[in-house]
């Protein structure tokens, strides 16, 4: 019988070793997951102050610019909140042509080509037009037939 007790005693603290092992996996996997809770709840948490100071902002005038034919304006800022251009047109004769282009602080639209923000080929349009762009210092560039008024609007 005594060679049997050290065996069983052997097998006794594997074991207890195995079930300390478990506990301390199970633990570390609470663990883990009780930080993704946290994480999770400090994003949504974070998402949801955003979107209520973007419901809080309001559309306000930063450029108006206004004229006839094919114009450059001068350099605005965008702060990268949504924005948008509130514009009129009204061609000048048969030919209905009012493109507008917002294009970055020293590029020349004839090098790079760029896709208009705005198109229209109607006798007169009164419209608006959400802007995508990020932080940063644009200029339009307006060719057209006729009188025209853009109003560039900011979020703040």
């Amino acid at each position: 019988m005594n060679q049997n007790q050290p065996v069983v005693k052997k097998n006794n603290s594997y074991t207890i070793v195995a079930i300390v092992f478990i506990f301390i996996f199970i633990g570390m996997v609470i663990g883990i997951l009780f930080l993704f809770k946290n994480a999770i709840k400090q994003s949504t948490n974070q998402s949801t102050k955003q979107t209520e100071l973007q419901k809080n902002l309001v559309y306000k005038d930063i450029f108006v610019f206004k004229g006839n034919g094919k114009k450059k304006s001068e350099v605005f800022h965008l702060t990268g909140n949504e924005a948008k251009f509130v514009y009129k047109y009204s061609p000048g004769s048969e030919t209905e042509i009012f493109t507008v282009y917002v294009v970055d602080k020293g590029v020349d639209i004839l090098e790079k080509g760029e896709i208009p923000e705005i198109m229209a080929a109607n006798k007169k349009e009164e419209s608006e037009s959400i802007i995508y762009k990020s932080e940063g210092d644009y200029y339009l560039d307006v060719n057209a037939v006729g009188d025209w008024e853009i109003i560039v609007q900011e979020k703040q």
